[in-house]
């Protein structure tokens, strides 16, 4: 009959907790270290919007506006792009008009000639745009299994709404 030392069996089981200890506390460390290196990735890495122009237009057009960015990585995008009105005794902008939605967005995808209608780039029609002067605020929030989400805004130029002639 096999007998245990019972002394043996309690040091082997000590020996195992310290192993296990030591190997998660390991993983813990090995994965916080990923997980700030990810952090640490600039929105910029992914997702780049090198210029957005609008140029005046009389109220009620839908004008052809320049929007040229870069995709540097596939991602899953939630944007929101909003028509800000300058008032001009304060200089203070503030919401006239927004839009939202999901796109995917990979590297391959490209806007022939970065020329967009207004109405496209907003992703509805905005159509009580009184005479005055507005910029363009977009803002994008980018996501991509196992990393934390990164956020990347842009502005447009100062364009002007005119009246109609």
């Amino acid at each position: 009959m096999l007998r245990w030392n019972s002394a043996w069996v309690r040091w082997r089981l000590v020996e195992l907790a310290i192993a296990l200890t030591v190997l998660s506390t390991a993983i813990f460390i090995v994965d916080n270290i990923q997980q700030r290196a990810r952090n640490a990735v600039p929105a910029e890495n992914w997702f780049r919007v090198n210029n957005i122009f609008v140029p005046d237009f009389a109220q009620g057009d839908d004008p052809t506006m320049t929007y040229d960015r870069t995709i540097l990585s596939e991602f899953q995008g939630f944007w929101v792009i909003e028509i800000q009105r300058l008032d001009p005794e304060t200089g203070a902008f503030s919401p006239e008009c927004s839009g939202s939605g999901i796109s995917d967005y990979e590297p391959a995808d490209y806007i022939p000639a970065g020329l967009v209608k207004l109405q496209w780039f907003m992703g509805k029609p905005c159509p009580n745009l009184f005479v005055g002067k507005y910029r363009l605020r977009g803002s994008w929030s980018l996501r991509k299994p196992g990393w934390p989400e990164k956020t990347t805004v842009a502005y447009s130029n100062v364009f002007e709404v005119l009246p109609r002639p």
